[in-house]
């Protein structure tokens, strides 16, 4: 029952990786943000870091959209084995 759950969330997952509108979206927040910081000075420290951060979540938003379908993906390969 796990893996059907792992499974389904790694179709989930490959769908979202695999959409245009989201991947494109993505990306512009990725721009904004990247001209914001270089819009900052250097002692807008508060600023910077408040950017710096809401990078990072779009960052991390990515990488756990790509974890979830690499454990899937294992999952799948497990449950092929133990057939």
């Amino acid at each position: 029952m796990i893996e059907e759950t792992e499974e389904a969330l790694g179709r989930h997952a490959h769908s979202l990786l695999n959409d245009e509108f989201l991947q494109r979206s993505i990306e512009k927040m990725k721009e904004d943000l990247k001209e914001r910081f270089v819009a900052t000075r250097v002692k807008d420290k508060e600023l910077r870091e408040e950017i710096y951060f809401e990078y990072q979540g779009v960052l991390k938003f990515e990488q756990k959209l790509k974890a979830v379908l690499d454990n899937a993906n294992l999952a799948g390969l497990r449950k092929r084995k133990g057939d």
